[in-house]
């Protein structure tokens, strides 16, 4: 009874924050995100991508600035042009979110693509690097890069799941740590 009662007060509704809305045209329903936490979503997607786009540059600029070793290693053709298409895929699909040209559903789903070709990139970023003689400390972007985009792509879990280990599983594996 309590259940029902906070239910039926819950703003959301029974869905929660991703409630999905049912085609009631077929026989068949695909379960769907509403349409206002698409739209919401593909919102967040923009800025996301818009943010990736400067950060990448930023991220390149500033290094060769103050890491020499990461400037010897920015010179090679992988990295730049991995750097590059992470920037013109993040710009495109900001354009594609400004512009309004596919439906949110859809933009969320080609936000996963994004997902999964982010952390490819930044694994290739990663890799491209030097190996160091000491112990590698620290994590990788690309975990830090799935989790963002878990938070701020919703879709629906099968989905978000497998991004996610489509985007981690590939990456190159990290030497052994010396001890």
């Amino acid at each position: 009874m309590i259940q029902k009662a906070s239910i039926a007060k819950s703003p959301c509704g029974p869905g929660g924050l991703l409630r999905c809305a049912v085609k009631q045209r077929t026989s068949q329903s695909k379960a769907r995100l509403d349409l206002g936490v698409a739209e919401d979503a593909t919102r967040r997607l923009g800025i996301l991508a818009v943010m990736t786009a400067v950060t990448v540059v930023g991220m390149a600029v500033l290094q060769h600035a103050l890491q020499p070793e990461v400037a010897a290693a920015q010179v090679g053709p992988l990295f730049r042009l991995t750097a590059l298409f992470l920037v013109l895929i993040s710009i495109g699909l900001a354009v594609l979110q400004h512009s309004k040209l596919l439906e949110p559903q859809r933009l969320l789903d080609l936000g996963q693509v994004f997902q999964v070709v982010g952390a490819l990139s930044i694994g290739i970023i990663e890799s491209s690097l030097p190996w160091p003689d000491s112990p590698i400390r620290g994590s990788t972007g690309a975990a830090a890069w799935i989790a963002l985009c878990i938070l701020v792509i919703p879709n629906r879990p099968w989905k978000n799941i497998t991004a996610a280990l489509s985007g981690k599983l590939p990456e190159e594996p990290k030497p052994a740590r010396k001890i």
